[in-house]
């Protein structure tokens, strides 16, 4: 279980964690990470990343080949066929979501493993997100993109109601916001798109702050080219070869 495996026999309440996404090759990412964010006040527990070159029999059966994309919507290509490592992305982050509803949790905080804070105090910044946020929240984002404006939420200057959020870098995702997830499977299109497209149709309900508090690092590149997106996509913890 998350409980067992993050603290043994050590009591956890009021801890920050995070399940980091990361290749069983790739140790050093995951000490890199764990030690940044312990800096910060939050304890790494390691999700696997997806990855066909360990040898491992990789089960997509949740993550479609074609993307089905939606004219007028950011991202759209018709008949874009996915990379293996959208593909390998995608069910890297449906294996955590299905690990958070059965370990049965409030919340969880999600992460690939080059994201980095931009301070020591990314813990505190959540606990305040988090007193901030309304209570219908799904999705609450700490980097992120909007690729179409946010609205503020009540008035309030520092928190935006998502309408299309790029980046799976990190965020939390409520017990609720997790059935829904995995009630909309398959995912049928690049793992951030899935994601803001039920947040444009008002399925997934997904906040940030008006600036992130961590950001995907520059210096940690792969070759994996999204197919709908000319840049590449950085984080080799999802990947399938």
């Amino acid at each position: 279980s998350i409980n067992a495996e993050y603290m043994g026999d050590q009591p956890w309440r009021g801890r920050l964690w995070a399940l980091v996404i990361n290749l069983r090759r790739r140790p050093d990412r995951l000490a890199s990470a764990a030690a940044a964010f312990k800096r910060s006040g939050v304890q790494v527990v390691r999700a696997h990343g997806v990855d066909a070159s360990e040898g491992e029999v990789v089960d997509l059966s949740d993550v479609t080949r074609v993307s089905r994309g939606e004219p007028g919507l950011p991202g759209y290509k018709e008949g874009a066929v996915m990379s293996d490592g959208e593909r390998g992305c995608a069910m890297a982050h449906v294996l955590v979501w299905r690990r958070l509803r059965d370990a049965d949790l409030d919340f969880g905080l999600v992460m690939e493993d080059d994201l980095r804070p931009d301070d020591d105090q990314f813990a505190e910044h959540s606990r305040e997100l988090m007193r901030r946020v309304p209570a219908d929240w799904d999705m609450l984002y700490v980097d992120f993109k909007h690729e179409l404006p946010g609205h503020a939420v009540n008035g309030r200057s520092d928190l935006l109601r998502g309408q299309f959020v790029w980046y799976t870098g990190g965020y939390f995702v409520s017990r609720k916001g997790v059935r829904k997830l995995l009630r909309h499977l398959p995912v049928d299109k690049p793992v951030d798109q899935f994601l803001a497209t039920l947040e444009y149709h008002g399925i997934l309900n997904a906040y940030t702050p008006t600036t992130p508090f961590a950001r995907q690092s520059t210096s940690l590149t792969s070759d994996i080219v999204h197919t709908n997106r000319s840049r590449l996509y950085t984080n080799p913890a999802c990947v399938v070869s």
